[in-house]
C-alpha cells in the first residue's frame, strides 16, 4: 500500500474501494435472483465465478494491510455503496423521470 496523496495512491485505493462494491452488488444480485427464483444460465454463471475469484486476487493485497487500513477501505466501500443505491432508488428505472434530485 502506498503512503501518501499521490495520484498513483488515489488511483489505487479507488480501485479497491471499487472492487469491494462490484464484489457486494454480484453477490446482491444473485441473492435477489435466488429469492425470486430465477438462477443464473451456466455461461453467465461462469462469468460470475470468473469476476468473484478476479476480485477475491485483487483484494488479498488489502488483507496484507494493517487492520486499520481494511477497516477505512471497508468503511468507504459501504459508504460508496449506499450512495449507489441512494442514487438508484431517487433516480429509479422509469424512462419518464429525466433529471435526478437528491
Amino acid at each position: 500500500m502506498l503512503v501518501g496523496t499521490t495520484n498513483l495512491n488515489t488511483t489505487l485505493n479507488l480501485t479497491y474501494v471499487l472492487t469491494d462494491v462490484v464484489e457486494t452488488l454480484l453477490y446482491d444480485l444473485r441473492s435477489e435472483m435466488g429469492k425470486q427464483g430465477y438462477e443464473l444460465r451456466y455461461d453467465a454463471k461462469r462469468n460470475f465465478n470468473t469476476a468473484i475469484a478476479a476480485i477475491r486476487r485483487l483484494k488479498q493485497d488489502v488483507d496484507k494491510t494493517q487492520f486499520s487500513t481494511q477497516e477505512n477501505f471497508g468503511n468507504d466501500s459501504d459508504c460508496l455503496l449506499a450512495f449507489i443505491r441512494l442514487l438508484v432508488d431517487r433516480c429509479g428505472d422509469d424512462d419518464k423521470k429525466n433529471v435526478c434530485v437528491l
